[in-house]
């Protein structure tokens, strides 16, 4: 064999050495990737659950005090409404008719007034008398 072929030989030879101890580690490299990112995801998956039972629980001990207040709300609201009522029933009736008496008051008086001066103040007819 001539010696450039030999040459050749031992080049091609060694590349291809060189790219398979190459892709052994890529393949190294890309198995302990792989595995670290399977040990995070357990954490991150650990991780979740104890986030959701702490909601849980959260959700647990959170809600029925709020219900309960919810429910006192309520209450108190229905029975402010109802006395307000009975009071507004009660004096509605007294309040109109004491505006009805001021009204009339008023109108009598403003009556009275009007008819007294009318009586009282000497009117100016355009050549007429005064017709009482």
């Amino acid at each position: 064999m001539p010696a450039l072929v030999q040459v050749c030989v031992v080049i091609v030879t060694t590349a291809i050495v060189v790219f398979v101890v190459r892709a052994i580690r890529a393949m190294s490299a890309l198995e302990k990737s792989a595995h670290e990112i399977a040990q995070r995801a357990a954490t991150v998956e650990g991780s979740v659950l104890r986030v959701r039972s702490l909601a849980e629980s959260l959700h647990e001990a959170v809600t029925p005090p709020l219900r309960r207040a919810a429910v006192r709300l309520e209450n108190v609201g229905e029975r402010a409404a109802s006395i307000s009522d009975a009071l507004l029933e009660e004096i509605e009736a007294p309040v109109r008719n004491i505006a009805a008496v001021a009204r009339g008051v008023r109108v009598g008086t403003s009556m009275f007034f009007e008819r007294l001066t009318r009586r009282l103040v000497p009117s100016r007819l355009n050549g007429g008398s005064r017709h009482v």
